[in-house]
């Protein structure tokens, strides 16, 4: 698998200044954007003390990680298989709603090239955040949803 992943052709992120900035600082960036900047968030938006803000950073931080986590183990076990019964992921719209949209996963194991990773079922559309994101990012063109 590695090494299918280094036949991948990068260099058009190589050549991006901001991905190579990205890819130069990335422990700083995370720490700061994981913890600082939503302590600082929380203390100025609540008014609370910086250490109850990281606090309170650090635990979304954490939910974040175990809602993400879920789409690859409770999609495994529950929910309807309505694209492919045959296969054991399913469509999970707790998960769906927790990781905004990431919970479809009998359809993205159907049609692992959409980029969507749901149809555009009308409760499918309203769960699956992630695709507005990206619909949102194409049209200010900084991103592609051709694959």
């Amino acid at each position: 698998m590695v090494d299918e992943g280094r036949k991948i052709n990068l260099d058009d992120l190589i050549a991006d200044p901001i991905v190579m900035f990205q890819k130069r600082h990335q422990l700083v960036l995370s720490l700061l954007m994981c913890f600082v900047v939503p302590a600082l968030v929380y203390t100025y938006m609540l008014n609370v003390n910086f250490f109850v803000g990281y606090l309170y950073a650090a635990l979304g931080y954490c939910l974040s990680l175990n809602f993400t986590w879920c789409v690859n183990s409770v999609c495994h076990m529950f929910g309807s298989r309505p694209w492919n019964k045959d296969i054991q992921p399913a469509d999970n719209y707790l998960v769906s709603f927790l990781t905004l949209g990431e919970g479809f996963h009998n359809w993205h194991h159907q049609y692992p090239f959409d980029w969507r990773a749901s149809k555009d079922e009308w409760y499918m559309y309203i769960l699956n955040l992630t695709a507005r994101f990206i619909e949102f990012n194409r049209l200010l063109g900084l991103a592609s949803t051709k694959y």
